[in-house]
């Protein structure tokens, strides 16, 4: 079926003002977590140019800016696993993103109350990585996702957060600074193993 020129056109227009509608409401309310984002994506394709130049204005050179887009990164899951929830149609699932959510919470608490002399007094240990989803494909979020994808789509989040702080602790100069982004790489890491631990228990040995 092919659409007309006018209905082409209406489709792209509806879909660029909801475009910039999402990023004015972003921009206002997760300034700071916008451009690290941005700037991780960035570094991923290789634009090691445009990284070089963004660099300069973010400014997480402190313990608070730091654990402040953490803070952030916790708050935009919470929020994700919460409308996912409601949006549930099996109470299975519903269940699982519940206590998704209730792990970010929890994550975002440790977060608000972690002082600089904690971190630096925590011991670092190697966390496994049993990498099932990094081979898996990652279903686009719906209302009514199986456990199995959920799984994935999450664990998959968890990566992202590693792999973010992972550049951002390669770049930093100080050893405190370094030492925080490694706790928080510990976090994740820990969040990532307990889903895929959860996906080996329900789904491969199901199989």
């Amino acid at each position: 079926m092919e659409l007309s020129f006018e209905q082409v056109s209406s489709v792209f227009m509806n879909n660029s003002v909801r475009f910039v509608a999402w990023v004015m409401s972003f921009l206002y309310n997760k300034k700071r977590f916008w451009i690290i984002d941005r700037f991780h994506k960035e570094r991923q394709k290789g634009h090691d140019d445009w990284a070089n130049k963004k660099g300069e204005s973010m400014d997480l050179t402190n313990f608070g800016d730091i654990i402040g887009l953490a803070i952030s990164r916790e708050e935009a899951a919470i929020k994700a696993y919460g409308d996912m929830s409601e949006k549930a149609q099996s109470p299975g699932l519903r269940e699982l993103l519940r206590e998704l959510q209730d792990e970010e919470k929890n994550h975002k608490r440790l977060l608000e109350n972690i002082s600089e002399t904690q971190i630096q007094d925590f011991e670092i240990k190697e966390v496994p990585d049993l990498k099932i989803s990094d081979y898996l494909t990652e279903e686009k979020t719906k209302e009514e996702m199986t456990f199995q994808n959920l799984l994935v789509l999450a664990a998959k989040k968890e990566q992202e957060a590693v792999d973010l702080y992972s550049n951002l602790e390669q770049n930093a100069d100080e050893a405190e600074l370094k030492k925080l982004f490694q706790f928080l790489i510990q976090q994740e890491k820990n969040h990532k193993l307990k889903l895929e631990t959860e996906y080996e228990k329900h789904v491969l040995t199901s199989d």
